[in-house]
């Protein structure tokens, strides 16, 4: 009887288990991957980029800002990061309106971006406008918002809200999501609180998601090929 030969498989399930490695390596698990602290940040800037979390895998600084619908708050340094309006925007989400605030994350080449949710820890409202938050993205030009909130209060003037896409937000390149307000605003301020309102320290604002290496064409390739090599060794063993 002609002996088995057991070296072929062995070697196809060595590289299939060196393939699944490399790609489980590449696979990050979701964390914080950027993150603001504002509480002593003075409102008399236009944008935040003092980042107390950001993943090492992407582009530095993660800049926090807000768009032209809305002007910088009083600066007071004890206020946090927050603008005010005067534009009515309450109602359904519509991209065309101005009043958001936007920040981009860049990986670094041959990695990719996901996120998963954000959380707002500790957002101020003054006068205790009803508001609405809506989460677009640069994925689809801001086309369509992927999720929304609704502040819930959670002390004097402040509030806590979280968001998770429908579907998580994926990207190889630079990835811009926009955090649109909608309200009818009368001259109020909105935006992440400072230490007058009760934050003192922690994030006000969290990213959620992972920053993972992406897997070269070859080690796709070769996957394919060692489970291809075992399915038909199987099939002929069969045979």
């Amino acid at each position: 009887m002609k002996p088995k030969n057991t070296s072929l498989p062995r070697i196809l399930v060595c590289a299939t288990a060196a393939c699944l490695a490399m790609y489980s390596t590449a696979t990050a698990q979701a964390a914080v991957i950027a993150g603001w602290d504002v509480s002593g940040i003075s409102t008399a800037l236009t944008s935040v980029d003092a980042n107390t979390h950001l993943d090492s895998n992407l582009t530095t600084p993660v800049t926090l800002t807000f768009g032209a619908g809305f002007n910088a708050a009083t600066p007071f340094s004890s206020h946090g990061f927050q603008a005010w309006s005067d534009k009515n925007n309450a109602g359904a989400f519509d991209p065309s309106k101005t009043t958001y605030f936007q920040f981009t994350l860049t990986p670094q080449a041959g990695y990719s971006v996901e996120v998963d949710s954000i959380n707002e820890l500790s957002w101020q409202i003054q006068n205790a406008k009803a508001e609405t938050i809506y989460m677009a993205s640069s994925l689809d030009n801001y086309a369509a918002a992927v999720g929304s909130a609704t502040p819930a209060v959670n002390g004097y003037s402040l509030y806590t809200w979280s968001i998770t896409p429908t579907t998580p937000l994926v990207s190889s390149t630079a990835l811009t999501i926009r955090l649109y307000v909608n309200s009818d605003f009368g001259y109020c301020a909105a935006g992440l609180a400072g230490t007058q309102y009760g934050n003192n320290a922690g994030d006000s604002l969290e990213i959620n998601g992972m920053v993972s290496a992406v897997p070269e064409p070859t080690t796709w390739a070769l996957l394919a090929l060692s489970l291809t090599g075992v399915v038909i060794f199987r099939r002929r063993r069969l045979g």
